[in-house]
């Protein structure tokens, strides 16, 4: 194997040591954001309360720990991945306190909200019917199931009876086309401007109905205030604009947190150079290091780049200059 784009747990350990030389990985945040969607078409999920309570009953620091092997950080409350960094307002992200972990104001937001403690602990919808949901995550998605088991976990601590559900990948992905779950994990999609990104996640052309199969927005969310940024950046040229447009989205995904960002995705990508050499890296990233990037233009550059070892080793030795050259 030369290349490759996946989550491998303890690389450094299980790949890079087997032989150090030659062993390479590298896992920039640039991957598209994974969320848990609240289904918002069925209630509690509709109020932004709940959804905001239920992104700080999530212990990001220790999901990244128990799931991730620290690849990535907790996402902030714009949910934007580093691929973004040019477009993110540091102030509008550090307005969304919602993406802390505090149990504390999840509870007090849960008991504003109108949705008290039964006897047992679990809260209760206004018909009396306890908050028992499952998590839909796919099976031997091992990084996703742990991320998962730990919202459980956090979830319980708030009065939410939850348990984690793993179909295989085929079954998870037509429930969650069709918006027919509660809760999910799942990315989210990607754009060369944020406008991709949000109008996936908020927007009302976007926000198919329940039984309807979609490319994104499973938690099927229309927000007036993103629409009318949205109508505006298609038809806007200037860069400066542009930006406070972006701006608008991001305060629009901050004021009404649509979806719960947990991380930034890692743009998988482990690389072997016993036979080429030239893969992105830290030190040249010329481009995004995943071969899974089969949609974007990077695949043809890494492709394009990269040299068999020893016609590398050939081109360096003819330009070198001879010992008896004048």
């Amino acid at each position: 194997m030369d290349w490759a784009g996946r989550f491998l747990p303890a690389i450094d350990r299980v790949y890079v040591a087997r032989d150090p030389e030659h062993h390479r990985y590298w896992f920039p945040l640039t991957g598209s954001t994974v969320f848990l969607y609240a289904n918002t078409t069925r209630p509690p999920f509709d109020d932004a309360r709940v959804r905001k309570a239920l992104s700080l009953a999530i212990d990001r620091e220790l999901l990244i720990d128990v799931a991730l092997y620290r690849y990535s950080r907790p996402a902030d409350a714009t949910a934007l991945s580093d691929a973004y960094s040019a477009w993110r307002d540091p102030e509008i992200a550090a307005s969304g306190d919602w993406v802390e972990h505090d149990v504390e104001r999840a509870n007090a937001l849960l008991d504003e909200a109108g949705f008290p403690r039964g006897p047992d602990g679990i809260r209760r919808h206004p018909d009396g019917s306890p908050w028992t949901y499952e998590i839909y995550c796919v099976a031997g998605w091992s990084d996703w199931v742990r991320a998962v088991q730990v919202i459980a976990a956090g979830f319980r601590e708030i009065g939410i009876r939850a348990s984690v559900k793993t179909p295989d990948f085929g079954a998870w992905y037509q429930r969650i086309q069709k918006g027919e779950f509660d809760l999910s994990i799942g990315w989210s999609e990607e754009g060369p401007t944020p406008y991709t990104f949000y109008r996936w996640l908020m927007s009302s052309a976007t926000a198919k109905p329940v039984g309807e199969t979609s490319l994104g927005n499973w938690h099927r969310y229309g927000s007036a205030t993103a629409d009318a940024a949205l109508a505006a950046f298609e038809k806007e040229a200037d860069p400066e604009r542009l930006h406070a447009l972006a701006d608008d989205l991001q305060r629009a995904f901050v004021a009404e947190a649509p979806a719960i960002p947990l991380y930034p995705n890692p743009s998988w990508a482990e690389y072997n150079t016993t036979r080429f050499t030239g893969f992105p890296s830290a030190e040249n990233p010329y481009a995004d290091p995943s071969p899974n990037k089969f949609g974007r233009g990077e695949t043809l550059l890494v492709l394009t780049t990269v040299e068999p070892r020893e016609e590398r080793a050939a081109t360096q030795a003819a330009d070198e200059p001879r010992e008896d050259a004048p």
